[in-house]
């Protein structure tokens, strides 16, 4: 019998191969990958500044939705956006953006949307319409928010109440922030106000209601006046009496006049006066 061949084993280690080639594979391969990083990165930087650069970064279109009695123009102006605003600031800012176009008059809640071809779009909600009026031949609209604008056309609030005798449109906007402020009870019965301002009261105002009455006030008390005065209750327990002036803390009531002749002597002897809750 033959004896079987001895298979040969091989012993491999660190020193079989040229360790300082291998370091300099090594380092070359490093240096290729930071080259090819950097680069990567200029041509990322290099694309940004060009994007931000051209046209392609700025707004391209605004919409407006929702308005039908604030200007198109002013909500686009109280937004601050135009055409050479970047694009990426509209979306960085948006709430800034929104709340500026919230505080305009009339303008209850805004909503600032965006798209990925560089086009803006507002949509606004109006406030409701509280009453309308007239000062030095222009008319004006009072929205809920006690905002006021201008309106060319009174079709839609000739049957609000309507407000005259003002000539002052910064006392008018005055009186409209206080006015909005007063009960809804009270407000659904008032079909005029007139701005009535006497020497010792300067801010007076007559409000005439749908059945005949009226109240005196303050326009720039009404609030303050009218919290502390039960309108339901006076209504119902002082039915016969058709005039409530308000004085200091007092309420002042007369009572209904039947004729003109009658006029002087009901207003000496069937005034009463009453004194509001503080």
């Amino acid at each position: 019998m033959t004896k079987k061949a001895k298979k040969k084993s091989y012993h491999f280690n660190e020193h079989d191969t040229n360790q300082v080639k291998a370091t300099l594979v090594k380092r070359k391969k490093k240096k290729r990958k930071k080259i090819i990083k950097r680069i990567t990165m200029l041509f990322i930087i290099l694309l940004i500044v060009v994007f931000f650069v051209s046209p392609l970064s700025r707004v391209k279109q605004i919409k407006v939705k929702g308005n039908s009695r604030v200007e198109t123009q002013d909500i686009i102006e109280a937004s601050t956006i135009t055409n050479k605003t970047l694009y990426f600031n509209v979306f960085i800012n948006n709430k800034k953006i929104k709340n500026k176009i919230a505080d305009l008059d009339l303008i209850s809640q805004a909503k600032v949307s965006t798209d990925f071809i560089g086009n803006v779009t507002i949509t606004v909600t109006e406030s409701q319409k509280s009453a309308w009026g007239t000062v030095n031949k222009k008319n004006y609209l009072i929205g809920e928010d006690g905002g006021i604008v201008e309106i060319q056309d009174t079709k839609d609030v000739i049957e609000l109440t309507h407000v005259t005798g003002f000539t002052d449109l910064k006392k008018f906007k005055a009186f409209a922030k206080e006015y909005v402020q007063i009960p809804n009870i009270i407000k659904n019965d008032i079909s005029d106000i007139i701005y009535e301002p006497k020497k010792a009261d300067t801010t007076r105002i007559e409000l005439r209601l749908n059945d005949g009455k009226k109240f005196y006030a303050r326009y720039d008390e009404m609030v303050s006046q009218f919290k502390r005065f039960d309108y339901d209750a006076y209504m119902q327990e002082y039915g016969d009496r058709c005039v409530f002036s308000f004085e200091g803390d007092n309420l002042y009531i007369k009572k209904c006049e039947t004729t003109e002749a009658d006029t002087t002597n009901e207003e000496d002897n069937t005034s009463s006066q009453a004194t509001t809750n503080g």
